[in-house]
């Protein structure tokens, strides 16, 4: 399947989807949150100037806030555990000219209903924290909400 943009646009690029979805789960081999977890540990930080606010970045009392947040009270399996219960995630394959194949992944909640209009979320962001980002929260309390109404069509929803 392709997709080309209209006639009357400017852009130039054209998809084609290569394969079928995969079905994707997170995991995180236990090495990998292991060496997070010593590289946390190692962290330094400068020294802040007064009154600095966020004129020169992130204030250091919230990045230091975070790093102890990741290293001792953030349970990486109950939310990888949660995500993947949750969220149908896939990848899929798909060519993009001048670019070759991009492996994508997305969430695809499939409606109850037959021939249901899919509705497609975009974002700008590159890497979202699923279990954290309030529109993702809100988007998962929708999904709940119309998967329990018997007199609604919930969509097919798809979130790259």
């Amino acid at each position: 399947m392709s997709i080309e943009p209209p006639s009357n646009s400017s852009l130039t690029c054209t998809l084609t989807i290569m394969s079928s979805e995969t079905p994707f789960k997170i995991d995180v081999p236990d090495e990998k949150l292991t060496a997070l977890r010593a590289k946390l540990e190692l962290a330094t930080f400068p020294d802040e100037l007064e009154d600095a606010g966020w004129k020169y970045g992130s204030p250091l009392a919230d990045i230091k806030r975070l790093t102890e947040r990741w290293k001792n009270e953030y349970d990486w399996r109950k939310y990888e555990k949660e995500i993947n219960e949750e969220l149908p995630m896939f990848t899929r394959d798909i060519d993009v000219d001048g670019f070759g194949a991009l492996n994508i992944h997305y969430v695809h909640k499939k409606s109850k209903i037959v021939d249901a209009i899919p509705l497609l979320f975009c974002h700008g962001c590159r890497s979202i924290r699923m279990h954290e980002d309030q529109h993702f929260l809100n988007l998962r309390r929708a999904w709940k909400l119309l998967g329990s109404q018997e007199n609604l069509a919930p969509p097919d929803c798809i979130v790259p």
